[in-house]
């Protein structure tokens, strides 16, 4: 997966919060108080190592909640949470990904804890979770991309292929599941795999009713001495 750091590194996130400088209490087991909210353990540490008050997480408006699922803590901030596990660390998931987030159920739901913070890469930012990988650009928004239509979407080089970001979430269709992105959509079902349907002959999939009328696509588009054509359970396409 690249992660290359564009010039002007972007983020999922709305404009820091900048709080004034605050007292918080030194407790004697290590904790502190801000505002009447404790901050502890490793959340503590990564709130610190970020900036504290001061940085974009600004003060907490909650206590830490958990253990969550028997064994993760997670605690709100002004600009965002902090996600801990001894098995993944402490993490921050704010801004679009953390609506996301919310969408999903938080970990409480099929994502999971977060295993890592946002990660730049050309055009937008990811984030890596339990359950999936979150993608985010600003023309697209946040959405994840698991299971087998994630397979199938780092064989194209993830965000830098021909399939871009993702424009949508996994949606169920009848017999199986699809999720669009920028270049085209991927389609799965039990039988037939996780393949890409693109360019030219998407657009002719998508006239002639798409799946409804082609069925899923039995593998991906490939060369013929006329041109390109790909497979589908009740037909297939050529183009060019």
């Amino acid at each position: 997966m690249a992660v290359a750091v564009a010039a002007a590194a972007l983020t999922a996130t709305a404009a820091p919060v900048q709080a004034a400088p605050t007292a918080f209490v030194q407790n004697a087991d290590g904790s502190r108080s801000y505002g009447g909210y404790v901050v502890r353990g490793e959340i503590l540490r990564c709130y610190v190592g970020l900036g504290a008050e001061q940085g974009f997480l600004g003060r907490p408006f909650s206590e830490e909640s958990g253990p969550e699922r028997g064994y993760g803590f997670r605690q709100s901030f002004q600009g965002g949470e902090v996600y801990w596990t001894p098995a993944t660390g402490a993490h921050v998931v704010k801004g679009e990904i953390l609506d996301e987030y919310r969408h999903e159920n938080y970990n409480l739901g099929w994502l999971g804890y977060p295993v890592s913070d946002e990660i730049p890469v050309r055009g937008g930012v990811i984030q890596r979770f339990q359950g999936a990988v979150v993608y985010w650009s600003p023309a697209t928004g946040a959405h994840p991309v698991r299971g087998a239509i994630m397979d199938r979407y780092a064989q194209d080089r993830w965000e830098t292929g021909r399939l871009g970001f993702p424009t949508s979430g996994e949606q169920a269709v009848y017999g199986g599941a699809v999720q669009t992105f920028q270049g085209g959509d991927v389609y799965w079902s039990p039988a037939t795999g996780a393949h890409a349907v693109v360019g030219g002959i998407k657009e002719v999939y998508d006239h002639f009713d798409g799946l409804d009328g082609n069925g899923f696509p039995l593998g991906e588009e490939y060369r013929t001495r006329t041109g390109w054509r790909q497979d589908f359970q009740d037909a297939y396409i050529l183009f060019g």
